[in-house]
């Protein structure tokens, strides 16, 4: 009785793990999302799997090893910065924006410094957070232009201006015929601010050159799924695409 007990159990736990199994293969980086989860859970595989992504940022950076600050929890976490800084290598953009300014100021930084063109503006609510981004732009040896900007009362950014123009933003610009944003990087504001706070970012869509690159972090997230619903509605022309990243992430390219 005992034996035949144990074959059922095997048997029930085996095919759990297959419909598991099953269910990752089909639905890819929705996997996470199908299960509710706000990211994947923090285990030992997933915490190796990020410190190997942090020595491959470093390599892309040229940096040494303990080059940057502590990655992942409230910092953009390796895998997404790796998104990023092969992005900026290979398309060699222009002008990149960023929303919430940290670690990711430093691996934009960087690698417009190792391609040797190309404007950067990092955007923050906190001009105590600007600061400590400044400073640390300034220690890496990296130029740092940061522009705060206020968090309206119905959660979404004021842009200076109301992001009617980059010239704005940029002062100097020649017009806004040959300046657009080539890359678009959403980090900030915190939830705390407002599940949707992020959505206010889509004044900017605007500014965005044909071929241009969106990237939204904690796309797994209530929040900014339901962000990117609206998003989905109103900007048809930008193709998303949701990453399995630690946290999740959504990227938008205008077609």
């Amino acid at each position: 009785m005992i034996p035949l007990l144990l074959i059922v159990l095997i048997v029930v736990n085996v095919g759990g793990v297959v419909l598991l199994y099953s269910l990752r293969r089909k639905t890819g980086g929705l996997y996470w999302e199908l299960r509710g989860l706000k990211s994947p859970p923090l285990t030992l595989s997933n915490h190796r799997t990020q410190e190997e992504a942090r020595a491959y940022l470093l390599h892309l950076l040229q940096w040494p090893p303990g080059a940057l600050p502590p990655l992942g929890g409230w910092a953009a976490s390796a895998d997404i910065l790796i998104l990023l800084a092969e992005w900026i290598l290979d398309r060699k953009p222009a002008l990149v924006v960023e929303l919430g300014s940290g670690v990711s100021s430093l691996v934009i930084g960087r690698c417009l410094q190792l391609n040797g063109r190309g404007q950067f503006l990092s955007c923050d609510h906190d001009v105590a957070f600007l600061a400590i981004t400044a400073r640390r732009m300034r220690l890496a040896g990296l130029p740092y232009v940061g522009t705060r900007v206020s968090l309206a009362a119905d959660s979404w950014y004021s842009l200076p201006g109301n992001g009617e123009s980059l010239d704005v933003l940029l002062p100097g610009a020649a017009s806004e015929t040959t300046r657009g944003i080539d890359l678009l990087f959403i980090d900030g504001p915190p939830m705390a601010h407002g599940e949707e706070v992020r959505a206010g970012a889509s004044r900017l869509f605007r500014h965005l050159t044909p071929g241009a690159l969106v990237l939204l972090d904690d796309a797994a997230r209530p929040g900014e799924r339901r962000v990117a619903q609206q998003w989905a509605a109103e900007f048809p022309e930008l193709k998303q695409t949701f990453l399995a990243t630690e946290k999740g992430a959504l990227l938008l390219t205008k077609e």
